[in-house]
């Protein structure tokens, strides 16, 4: 244990310090309008501003997204058990 833990913490904070200077973090704004990074700013936003433009966005990009977390209408057996199909064995 003592021999690699050094080592994947050194990494760890390596991979850190990476994250915190990313662009998507100190971007604030796009061709003059703020952009919100979480749900509560995008209301924020919308109560400073007096009208609802960021909260609709978000309900029409979750409106598009959900599918994918439905169910999927088979059973984990059945997936496992149909054929692959050509190319993809």
């Amino acid at each position: 244990f003592a021999c690699w833990a050094k080592e994947i913490l050194k990494k760890c904070r390596r991979i850190l310090s990476k994250l915190e200077k990313l662009k998507y973090w100190r971007t604030t704004k796009k061709f003059g309008i703020k952009v919100p990074k979480t749900v509560e700013q995008a209301q924020r936003f919308d109560r400073e501003n007096g009208n609802t433009l960021w909260m609709n966005a978000i309900k029409k990009e979750m409106k598009h997204v959900m599918p994918a977390f439905t169910h999927a209408e088979c059973s984990l057996e059945e997936a496992k058990s149909r054929k692959a199909l050509p190319g993809y064995q």
